[in-house]
């Protein structure tokens, strides 16, 4: 019994001795907003916790620039790197060049559509089934049996998280037959595009002699749903007219338009990856099966919460 003790004990110290000395590398989507700081502050802390030596690049929601950081990041030769992707497509390529490296490759927050799942260790990701389904509900709730057409603004095109967003959402519907999505427009992750399109969206609608067109908004992203406000604010007389709006993201944009009651709801996407991130690593340098997706829920902030959060 004392030898295995032993046994066990040196494999931890020869495991921690290992993971002190090896490097992780982290590409982060963007480093701008209160929240991908918060993502990026978790991973960085469990970490550095743990003993790793990490680098960090900051792509600023550029492809080309997140493209750009992983080669170099790669270049220095770390053994896993980490990436939360700035696009959903794009990252085939260099993250197929990195894998064939030996770099063991983590996704998290969102996945890539296009990537090769051999060249992928793990991801770790939002369950974006989950939140479309939350969203339906919330404006189930709000309607409570009364006959309601949804407006669904989607974001990235083809992207991992609007496939699902989508899905979720339109499966949850399907069980209140007073609803129904009127038209699917797309905000393409920008709220000035978001804007644009709503306004021509209420434009055709008037001249069809349709009045507004919908009777409530589903956002996919922050980018949407704060497009759909500047859009309403800049339309004199809509005040008393908005529709409720219903968003998945939480960016603290969102949570002070919540807050203003500009809208009604967020599913509010999960920041805490930190500790995943570093049980994969442990586990895969254990040589144990590692969990290849790791679906999170976050939660729903109403404006009420969201009003409390900002102390108004």
């Amino acid at each position: 019994m004392k030898k295995k003790c032993m046994t066990v004990l040196t494999v931890l110290l020869l495991l921690n001795t290992a993971m002190a000395q090896t490097r992780v590398a982290i590409s982060m989507n963007d480093l701008s907003t209160a929240r991908t700081v918060a993502v990026a502050s978790d991973v960085m802390a469990e970490l550095q916790a743990e003993g790793f030596e990490v680098e960090i690049r900051d792509a600023g929601m550029s492809l080309s620039q997140q493209t750009e950081d992983i080669r170099e990041l790669a270049a220095a030769g770390p053994e896993y790197l980490i990436i939360a992707p700035a696009r959903s497509i794009g990252l085939r390529d260099v993250i197929q060049d990195v894998a064939a490296q030996g770099i063991k490759v983590i996704m998290i927050d969102r996945q890539t559509t296009d990537a090769r799942a051999t060249d992928v260790l793990a991801n770790l990701c939002m369950d974006a089934e989950w939140a479309g389904r939350q969203c339906a509900q919330i404006l189930a709730e709000y309607f409570d049996g009364r006959d309601a057409k949804v407006l669904e603004f989607q974001g990235e095109a083809a992207s991992w998280s609007t496939y699902y967003f989508t899905k979720g959402f339109r499966d949850a519907l399907c069980a209140y037959e007073n609803m129904q999505i009127c038209a699917v427009l797309y905000g393409e992750d920008d709220r000035q595009v978001s804007q644009q399109e709503l306004l021509k969206y209420i434009e055709e609608s008037e001249v069809a002699g349709e009045g507004r067109g919908f009777d409530a908004i589903f956002g996919h992203g922050d980018e949407e749903a704060l497009g759909v406000i500047n859009a309403y604010l800049s339309i004199r007389g809509m005040e008393g007219e908005r529709a409720p709006i219903v968003c998945i993201g939480g960016e603290d944009d969102t949570i002070s338009a919540l807050a203003a009651g500009q809208m009604l709801a967020c599913v509010c996407m999960p920041t805490e990856y930190g500790s995943l991130v570093v049980e994969t690593i442990r586990r895969d340098m254990a040589g144990e099966a590692v969990e290849r997706e790791v679906l999170l829920r976050g939660e729903v902030i109403t404006a009420r919460e969201a009003a409390d959060m900002r102390g108004y």
